[in-house]
């Protein structure tokens, strides 16, 4: 018993007044009714069937009924922009007005056998049990996810407290994505990942609606700053007129000492850099650094930066004191 199905054709073609269609198909798998053995061209089993048709009509309106048979035991999966079978165009459906010259290869699969739809609403996916519906399908290494009406899903989606990323071609997104200037880290299942997290080693940041973070961020009672790149400071760091140190944690020191190159800096309450200042018994130079061996005014410091108290200078002089 044959099963005829009708011709789809799509739109999109530069503006000229005729577009010229061409449908390749084996003969074992389907002929053409209508006016189509005026048009056919076999060779090896191999068929091309080609027509003109105006610009921005249906094929049907022109030629009436193309339509496209397939044999007993095989079912028609739809035209196929490549021989490959991937790039997608259109299934049985009510033709379109053609647009542009069209090269579509009929594709054919046995009843069951899994494979891609593509309908008025979108893409579909078809297993042996039915259309997929409200869950996700892994093929050819990537995950989709299909909607309850059975739509493939793009853009954001959320399910079970995670939110997940399906591209413009229906794919899952994992690990970087750059999306309106921004970027977004999911992990290998698919999960949009927020605050601290570490990768290959690096320690980034992002914030509550996936955003990675940069510059300053706050979390926990703690500073941390980020670059552009989104790479976690360490050590000191300068913003402006102020210099700050980020310990091996990326956390903004306070009220502390920290020593870089041999030199040692006190950072206050705000985390900034103390200069031209005494902290305690030792001064903090221009530079921020810990003064040693040398005269601040009247008071000296010894070798390892503390006032001694033992000393002073009046009228430039040195006065031991006792």
């Amino acid at each position: 018993m044959t099963v005829l199905f009708s011709m789809i054709m799509l739109w999109g073609c530069a503006k000229k007044e005729y577009c010229t269609v061409t449908l390749h198909y084996r003969r074992a798998h389907a002929a053409f009714a209508g006016k189509a053995d005026d048009h056919e061209k076999c060779e090896n089993n191999l068929c091309e069937y080609s027509f003109q048709i105006p610009t921005g009509q249906k094929p049907e309106d022109v030629y009436g009924d193309l339509s496209i048979a397939s044999e007993k035991g095989l079912q028609f999966a739809g035209w196929f922009t490549g021989k490959n079978g991937k790039e997608y165009l259109t299934d049985d459906l009510p033709g379109y007005p053609v647009e542009k010259d069209l090269d579509l290869y009929a594709s054919f699969s046995e009843p069951g056998e899994e494979h891609w739809f593509y309908g008025a609403s979108g893409w579909w996916f078809r297993k042996k049990n039915g259309y997929v519906k409200d869950d996700w399908v892994y093929q050819d290494g990537e995950f989709y996810h299909f909607n309850k009406e059975g739509n493939m899903d793009t853009g954001w989606y959320y399910e079970d407290g995670h939110w997940y990323f399906l591209k413009d071609d229906g794919v899952m997104a994992r690990w970087w994505l750059h999306l309106n200037e921004r970027w977004y880290y999911f992990d290998h299942s698919g999960s949009l990942q927020t605050g601290r997290v570490n990768i290959n080693g690096q320690e980034y940041c992002f914030y509550p609606n996936g955003v990675m973070a940069g510059g300053w961020f706050y979390e926990d009672y703690r500073w941390y700053y980020y670059d552009a790149e989104g790479q976690m400071k360490t050590g000191l760091f300068t913003d402006g007129e102020d210099t700050f140190f980020f310990d091996e944690n990326g956390v903004m020191v306070t009220n502390d000492w920290r020593s870089s190159e041999g030199t040692y800096h006190w950072f206050g309450p705000e985390g900034k850099m103390v200069r031209n200042s005494w902290v305690g018994e030792y001064y903090l130079d221009e530079n921020g650094e810990r003064a040693v061996n040398r005269w601040i005014g009247k008071y000296h410091v010894g070798p390892d930066g503390k006032w001694d108290d033992t000393r002073t200078s009046e009228n430039g002089s040195s006065v031991e004191v006792k």
